[in-house]
């Protein structure tokens, strides 16, 4: 995959794309592959040892969500969990207290936006009850560039909330990444597979 890269390096935040297009509009290149990192840059990683994933990845689906487990959510989550071990994290699960908790969502619909938009409001796709954090409402500490882009079928995005900065059920959002468009049928396995790995390459949670 051809690859272009931009850094931007916002007043609060880092902000990283990768993508396999060059300069233009980005609506005229809703199919292909954008990956995009996001990282705070007050998080303090290095104190940060073990991580679990959801249990399953929450789908959109036209502005509706539901959580879904299947082949392909164990796939992606099989790839992150890769990525994290290479970083140094060591995998635990949700009730074992965990550094990081670790979330998939999967879009399933076709609109046009303001970045960060479509998840700007990102909890109220979380919905988890993982003791002794019930329910959790993750939310960013940090603000984030805007661009007007088009978001497609089988868009990724892959959050990291930090635990250990948990406050009243609030959990901050430390890193996440959006791969754009790798699920919408146009794309193979290895190419999802190298998506996922570029997208913890750009920025690494780290």
């Amino acid at each position: 995959m051809k690859i272009v890269k931009l850094t931007v390096i916002a007043l609060m935040s880092i902000w990283v794309t990768s993508c396999s297009w060059g300069p233009g509009d980005l609506d005229q290149t809703q199919d292909q592959i954008l990956t995009v990192a996001y990282k705070s840059p007050d998080a303090n990683f290095q104190s940060l040892k073990t991580y679990a994933l959801a249990d399953s990845m929450s789908v959109v689906i036209n502005g509706e969500k539901k959580r879904v487990k299947n082949e392909v959510s164990e796939n992606i989550f099989s790839l992150i969990s890769q990525n994290l071990s290479k970083l140094g994290y060591t995998q635990t699960t949700p009730s074992q207290n965990p550094d990081i908790l670790v979330d998939l969502g999967y879009i399933q619909s076709t609109n046009k936006t303001v970045y960060p938009g479509y998840w700007s409001d990102w909890d109220w796709w979380w919905d988890y009850y993982y003791y002794p954090w019930y329910p959790w409402h993750p939310y960013y500490p940090y603000p984030m560039p805007t661009i007007v882009s088009t978001y497609t079928t089988g868009t990724i995005i892959i959050e990291m909330a930090d635990v250990t900065l948990a406050k009243d059920q609030k959990v901050p959002i430390i890193w996440h990444g959006v791969v754009r468009s790798i699920l919408n049928g146009s794309h193979s396995q290895a190419q999802l597979a190298d998506a996922i790995n570029e997208v913890f390459t750009i920025l690494p949670p780290k």
